[in-house]
């Protein structure tokens, strides 16, 4: 049985990998961040609404402040609301 036939839980390996894929490219640029976000969604075939959780956890690890930085990353996550055909940033929020 592989991986991504494995239910899909918040504690899952695909979802720690996911994370760490997301994490390992450049946190200030939001097109890279989504591209690879929409990549591991494809790869690990999970719904669109883990990756709002992978995102925050991905783009905001302990070391990186989310209050100092949530400008520079809120363009990503109200992308992500849209796609999910949620408008606006009240959804997430």
């Amino acid at each position: 049985m592989s991986e991504n036939d494995e239910e899909l839980t918040w504690q899952s390996r695909r979802i720690a990998k996911s994370v760490q894929m997301v994490s390992s490219v450049d946190l200030s640029d939001n097109d890279e961040l989504l591209s690879k976000l929409l990549e591991v969604q494809k790869v690990f075939e999970m719904d669109a609404e883990f990756l709002q959780f992978i995102a925050l956890v991905a783009v905001f690890p302990p070391k990186r402040n989310i209050i100092k930085n949530w400008k520079k990353n809120q363009g990503l996550f109200l992308k992500l609301v849209k796609k999910t055909g949620k408008v606006g940033k009240d959804h997430f929020l």
